[in-house]
């Protein structure tokens, strides 16, 4: 059992008092989602979309926020991989710019006149395919019964540009099978454990972000993350349900 700092443990009580009955309502900074597919679209010669996600992209998704639960059950659906990965990215609150340069793997810049993102050397371009191998991993998460840490070093071998562990735990989160199921490591996740726990264990990039893989938050972590964050729900169920 693990032993926690208890003056931030309380503080964690009066939270759950006062905020856990909130949050099947509370739907953060979310993005559009389908502000992210029209710019998939736009580049749809330079990611080399073929005609199944090219067709998966014409129908709108008619939502701007969904919630947690919703979510949950839109990605255990039928519904085609690419749809998923831009709803999780739009519920994540992830910038526009930077969901583009993860799905292009370079860096971009937003032409005004045309209204659309346009890529700064399309040279780069020509051996990349990580949106395809994005969907892939997430099919693949979603039919096996990974263990949380193979599942984590599946996403962090990736290295996908300008995403690591905040946005791609937020996959892990939602395609993962209920067997193992992962949670989200960002910065909320990240800081508030290593507070519970008294320790800089999870490494952090800056005061926000969690490191990447090679910087310290391998899938061995992000496992004692997990099991941290399932103690912590067992301890506060055994409290307010005695």
């Amino acid at each position: 059992m693990q032993d926690y700092n208890q003056r931030h443990f309380r503080k964690l009580l009066d939270a759950f008092d006062n905020d856990f009955k909130k949050l099947g309502f509370s739907f953060g900074s979310q993005k559009d989602p389908d502000t992210f597919r029209n710019h998939l679209l736009s580049l749809d010669k330079e990611l080399r979309l073929d005609k199944k996600n090219l067709d998966h992209l014409q129908k709108d998704f008619n939502r701007k926020e969904i919630s947690i639960e919703d979510l949950k059950i839109y990605c255990k659906s039928d519904e085609a991989t690419i749809r998923k990965l831009i709803s999780i990215m739009a519920w994540g609150g992830m910038k526009e710019h930077q969901f583009m340069m993860c799905m292009t793997g370079t860096k971009l810049f937003k032409c005004k006149l045309d209204h659309r993102y346009k890529i700064k050397n399309a040279a780069l371009l020509k051996e990349y395919d990580d949106l395809n191998v994005i969907c892939h991993c997430m099919d693949y998460v979603s039919k096996t019964k990974l263990k949380r840490d193979e599942i984590y070093e599946i996403f962090a071998n990736l290295n996908l540009f300008q995403c690591g562990p905040a946005y791609f735990t937020k996959l892990m989160f939602f395609t993962s099978n209920e067997a193992n199921p992962c949670f989200i490591m960002d910065q909320w996740t990240a800081r508030s454990i290593n507070l519970l726990i008294d320790d800089q264990y999870i490494s952090m990039r800056n005061s926000k972000n969690p490191s990447p893989s090679k910087d310290g938050n391998n899938g061995k972590k992000y496992n004692k993350f997990c099991l941290i964050i399932e103690d912590l729900s067992k301890k506060i169920s055994k409290i307010k349900n005695p």
